[in-house]
């Protein structure tokens, strides 16, 4: 009886330790992570966001143009730190990102975000820092830093995420579906500059 008595004590005590350790998660999951704080932005506006659509608009018509016309020509689109944050939250409004309070910095080849992913109704709130790096003509963004709300992550998790950052960017990438070469995408000066060379059309 005794024996019967401790192994169910011990499986209670295991049962407590577990739920404590999940609530801890949960509790650390859930937390805004310190990068957040990095992140210093101008608020943003209508007028930058229209001025975000104005100019990606003239961008796109203007390699269409120039294939049409069976120019290789080069093209360049820059848009400031303010213009795609504006556009972020009208995006956000619509509902048209999966991610909730997405905000982001540039730096000098380098770029800090936060957002809230909603994760089977738990909000995982991510930080994370990266440098991009421009790989035989596509973009790539080495994470250096990546943080989930307060849990202690190994670095060996920043490459992780670097994976998938980077497989979603090739999938999203709206320069797929123009006739473009990407030659360069530079980050200064809190804007990004991308650089394409027209494909003549047949």
């Amino acid at each position: 009886m005794k024996v019967v008595t401790g192994i169910f004590t011990t499986i209670g005590i295991l049962a407590v330790l577990l739920l404590i350790f999940l609530l801890v998660g949960y509790l650390l999951f859930s937390l805004t992570p310190d990068m957040k704080s990095q992140i210093v932005t101008s608020q943003p506006s209508a007028e930058a966001a229209k001025s975000f659509n104005t100019k990606v608009t003239t961008f796109r018509s203007t390699i269409l143009e120039s294939a049409l016309a069976k120019q290789k020509v080069d093209v360049s689109l820059t848009l400031t730190e303010l213009e795609i944050n504006s556009k972020i939250i009208d995006m956000q409004s619509e509902g048209k990102l999966p991610v909730k309070d997405m905000i982001l910095s540039l730096g000098d080849n380098l770029i800090i975000t936060y957002f809230v992913l909603d994760y089977e109704g738990i909000n995982a709130r991510i930080g994370m820092t990266a440098k991009p790096e421009m790989v035989k003509n596509d973009l790539k963004m080495n994470v250096i830093k990546f943080e989930l709300g307060k849990l202690p992550l190994p670095k060996s998790v920043y490459a992780r995420a670097g994976d998938v950052f980077n497989i979603l960017i090739k999938m999203q990438n709206p320069l797929n579906e123009l006739p473009a070469d990407l030659k360069a995408v530079e980050f200064i000066n809190k804007q990004v500059t991308i650089r394409v060379t027209t494909k003549p059309g047949n």
